[in-house]
């Protein structure tokens, strides 16, 4: 039955798994189709904020290109090459800069991280044992003196059926004394009566033979002395009186003769009878010693079958009790285990949980200071563009204002130094071309450099990706193998509780049994023994009543032959039958005392009963015990098998905390990734734009000749310088708002290595940590999927 609940308990614990497993399938289905939504919104709403921007930018960067692109391009034409120059090494030198410095940030904190991680782990490592050991030395000391107490419980109940044994021998001892003693007397009371018997026997007959003698002697002087009365009396009575010497001699001897012959018969008839007696006296004399002596020889075989399976069961008890203590001890280490591996869970489930809420609250304020920067940079953004367009127009104005005044005044001096300027315009003319090719081919060196640097970016975040790519693998396969070796573990702890268990509950059945057989044979033997005890003194109580009764008959015998003989003598019969009488009732008073023996025997045996029940209700609760004990151990059991659920659920509810959080950093990471790429393609087109309105500047340039067209040359040169220092100052914005979201990816980055690391740590301790880790890893490569 126990089997049948435990395999039960098994299927039900399985079934929950499996439920536990979809709810988690669906649960992280629906975390799958949320991020996905989420993404596109945000997506979406990017897209749709880039587009407004773009087109703004756009519309009022032609409105004002078109407006003064023909004004400025001259006059600015050598200011824009010498800025542009120092701008691009002073660009190039700080991206290499950052770049450096960067990664050698990246690399300290890399290294300090581990190295920190590293000590903390030792430290909580080094904690966890000492606390560990001082809960088992806890629970070992509380289960020695469990034990203690149960054996000095043990002892002292075997103390007390000692007792009861040595109480039993006792009492059988004192009732074979006893019953010596009585047989004893009974023998030495026969042999009195016996002797009284006889010698009133010899007294009777001698009375009898006189009373008789004198009889006849009366009738012949009667018959005599009527016959002869009358005739010869004188000679009758001389002759009488010598044939009454005569008969009186002859008489004598005759009396002697047969007195002495009827004396020598009596005397070889009781001789004969004492022999007989003595015979039959000492055959059951010995009997009776031969039959006490192999009674005491069984019982004392029986009594040292008894001592050595006594010992013999002892010595057994001793080596299951060693045997118990052991298994118990290593009940209680695993139990320390498993308390240890809650405490630490709990420890752990504590930890991540302040953790997560830490990390929560940083993600959080994280995301407030990104929504308040992307607020703050539209707001900075439509604010720059605002003030730019005001400065920019009254910029122009002024300008224009300059530039009216300056021709009015110089339209005069011109036409006198257009002649000169037609000399200076030719030599500029050549300067400036060579200029231009200079500056095209500095322009050429600075895009490579600029692809170069975009190259070395793109390797770093290759390398990043890498990195993260190396790191999944390496805690996929840490997890893979924590859960391999956590589900053999268990496997195996379950299969050794299974086998302890079951042979426990073998063993402790075949106890079971054997003590229900020993007592069963005990009870048996006790009834045994006195069932022959009774039928013994039931056989002697028969042969003593029927030697008496023998006895009664012989003596019967020799009263019929002596009626026979002496009919005369009916008066002393009656005597003799008041005598046999009291004899009767002597014998009556021995049988009353002999059913008084008998009740005390009976009494003796009723007792004997009642110490069988006694014996046997002892049983019955040492085997309610025994049920009650199996009773605790299945509950035991069973709690141990709801604490292990607890810890599943628990352990499934961390990992699917984590396994949120690892989603919500992978997505937050994701979306910086994006916005970098973005923006670096934003700068890649400016870049180019740049590089293609150089191209349409070296066009214009052999287009325009005319002095008009040289007048439009210089103001569209001055516009065009003041577009390209807003652009630079645009780009310069946008590069520092990708240094700072590479800061904040390295930073989430930092805290994600922390956290998978301490987690992996504090998991691997555990006996479960790696099926725990190879869980994880499977379902977040599940989310990357």
């Amino acid at each position: 039955m126990e089997q049948m609940n435990y395999e039960k308990n098994v299927q039900y614990l399985k079934k929950q798994e499996n439920l536990l497993k979809q709810e988690l399938e669906q649960v992280q289905m629906k975390t799958k189709e949320e991020i996905i939504t989420l993404k596109e919104e945000l997506e979406k709403k990017k897209n749709q904020e880039w587009e407004i921007l773009q087109k703004e930018q756009d519309e009022n960067m032609k409105k004002k290109i078109d407006i003064e692109i023909n004004k400025i391009k001259e006059e600015l034409k050598n200011k824009y090459e010498e800025e542009t120059k120092d701008k691009v090494e002073q660009i190039k030198q700080l991206t290499e800069n950052d770049f450096h410095l960067k990664l050698e940030q990246y690399k300290e904190q890399i290294e300090k991280d581990k190295n920190d991680f590293i000590n903390n782990l030792n430290i909580e490592k080094n904690n966890e044992i000492e606390i560990f050991k001082n809960n088992i030395e806890k629970m070992k000391n509380e289960e020695i003196s469990k034990m203690n107490e149960e054996n000095q419980k043990v002892c002292t109940e075997n103390k007390e059926k000692d007792n009861l044994l040595e109480q039993q021998k006792k009492e059988l001892e004192n009732i074979k004394e006893q019953w010596e003693t009585e047989k004893q007397k009974e023998i030495e009371v026969l042999k009195n009566e016996i002797y009284s018997q006889n010698k009133e026997k010899e007294e009777f007959l001698k009375q009898e033979l006189q009373n008789n003698y004198n009889q006849q002697i009366n009738q012949l002087k009667e018959e005599l002395n009527e016959q002869l009365e009358e005739k010869y009396k004188y000679e009758y009575e001389i002759k009488i009186q010598n044939v009454l010497n005569r008969k009186q001699e002859e008489n004598q001897q005759k009396w002697d003769n047969e007195k002495q012959q009827i004396i020598q018969m009596y005397e070889q008839k009781l001789l004969l009878q004492k022999d007989n007696i003595e015979q039959t006296l000492n055959i059951q004399n010995q009997q009776w010693q031969e039959n006490m002596q192999l009674q005491k020889d069984k019982q004392i075989d029986m009594l040292n079958e008894k001592i050595d399976k006594l010992d013999m069961e002892t010595k057994l008890l001793n080596e299951k009790k060693n045997e118990l203590e052991i298994n118990i001890s290593l009940l209680n280490e695993e139990n320390m285990n498993i308390l240890n591996q809650n405490q630490n869970l709990e420890d752990n489930l504590k930890n991540n949980e302040d953790i997560y809420q830490k990390k929560l609250s940083i993600l959080s304020d994280q995301n407030c200071k990104l929504e308040e920067e992307m607020k703050r940079i539209k707001e900075d953004h439509t604010k720059e563009s605002e003030e730019i367009q005001e400065k920019f127009a009254d910029l122009l104005e002024e300008e224009i204002d300059r530039i009216r005044k300056e021709s009015e005044s110089k339209v005069e001096s011109y036409i006198k130094q257009y002649e000169e300027i037609n000399e200076e315009y030719t030599k500029k003319k050549e300067e400036y071309d060579q200029l231009l090719e200079k500056a095209n081919q500095n322009n050429k060196e600075l895009t490579k450099k600029y692809e170069e640097n975009i190259q070395k970016i793109n390797e770093y975040e290759d390398m990043i990706k890498i990195l993260e790519n190396k790191t999944e693998e390496m805690v996929q396969k840490k997890i893979e193998e924590l859960t391999i070796e956590f589900e053999k573990k268990k496997r195996d702890f379950i299969d050794n509780e299974k086998q302890v268990l079951l042979s426990n509950y073998e063993e402790l059945l075949e106890e079971n049994n054997r003590m229900k057989e020993e007592l069963g044979i005990q009870t048996n033997i006790t009834i045994r023994e006195n069932e022959e005890k009774i039928l013994e003194i039931t056989k002697n109580y028969e042969m003593k009543v029927k030697e008496i009764e023998k006895d009664y008959e012989d003596l019967l015998n020799q009263y019929n032959n002596i009626k026979y003989e002496n009919k005369e003598i009916l008066e002393k019969w009656n005597i003799e039958k008041e005598t046999k009488e009291k004899e009767l009732k002597d014998l009556n008073n021995i049988n009353t005392q002999l059913s008084s023996e008998n009740n005390e025997i009976h009494l003796t045996y009723k007792n004997l009963e009642e110490e069988i029940i006694q014996l046997q209700n002892k049983y019955e609760e040492v085997k309610e015990e025994n049920i009650f004990l199996k009773n605790e151990e299945h509950k035991k059991l069973t709690d141990k098998l709801k604490n292990l659920e607890n810890i599943n659920k628990n352990l499934m509810d961390v990992t699917e905390k984590e396994r949120e959080l690892n989603l919500k950093n992978v997505n937050i990471i994701k979306c910086l990734q994006q916005q970098i790429n973005e923006q670096t393609k934003l700068y890649k087109e400016y870049t180019d734009e740049l590089n293609n309105e150089i191209k349409t500047l070296k066009q214009s340039k052999h287009i325009h000749t005319d002095n008009t067209s040289n007048n439009n040359q210089k103001n569209n040169g001055y516009n065009d310088n003041i577009e390209l220092i807003e652009e630079n100052k645009k780009l310069k914005l946008q590069n520092e708002v990708i240094s700072t979201k590479n800061d904040t990816i390295s930073t989430v980055l930092d805290n994600l290595t922390k956290r998978l690391s301490f987690i992996e740590s504090k998991i691997k301790e555990k006996d479960f940590g790696l099926d725990i880790i190879k869980q994880a890893d499977h379902l977040q490569l599940q989310d990357f999927k």
